[in-house]
């Protein structure tokens, strides 16, 4: 729990509170590129040419997590990369 709460809030002072249910978690940090200071220079992107946007690698990641999933939380740095399309 307490790695979980640290990395969910950044550098926060946080109380963390146990409700008591001992739950097993499948929790995983997923990085779409191989180097996130260069998101068009990974060879898994696909034939798009030299990108200089992450998101044509992370909505196939993302929808990939969705559908192996029951549930699924993606967390995001605010509202506009939440609410952001495909088409965008």
């Amino acid at each position: 729990m307490e790695e979980i709460g640290r990395f969910v809030s950044g550098a926060r002072d946080i109380q963390l509170v146990d409700a008591g249910v001992a739950k097993e978690l499948d929790l995983k940090v997923v990085v779409p590129v191989e180097d996130m200071r260069e998101p068009g220079a990974s060879p898994d992107i696909g034939s798009e040419g030299s990108q200089s946007s992450i998101w044509p690698s992370i909505y196939p990641e993302i929808l990939k997590l969705v559908e192996e999933h029951r549930s699924t939380i993606v967390f995001v740095n605010n509202r506009r990369l939440a609410e952001r399309s495909r088409s965008a």
